[in-house]
């Protein structure tokens, strides 16, 4: 038998307004987003790779890709 997967809950928390978020996952740091002129750095926790993209969503997009590649 398979297991079902368990849905779980992301947040998206504003640091400094308009520039920088984190994105929790209950009670784990996924990763951290930083907007820089007209793009946002985003860079997954506890790893030194920073990549850039120019939109919010896909820079969360990413980090819960990666996220989900490295804990499974």
């Amino acid at each position: 038998m398979s297991k079902k997967n368990k849905p779980k809950e992301v947040e998206l928390k504003e640091i400094v307004a308009d520039t920088e978020y984190e994105l929790w996952e209950s009670k784990y740091l996924i990763g951290r987003i930083n907007k820089k002129d007209d793009k946002f750095e985003y860079v997954l926790n506890g790893k030194d790779t920073v990549k850039n993209t120019k939109l919010l969503n896909d820079a969360i997009n990413e980090l819960l890709m990666q996220y989900n590649l490295y804990t499974h």
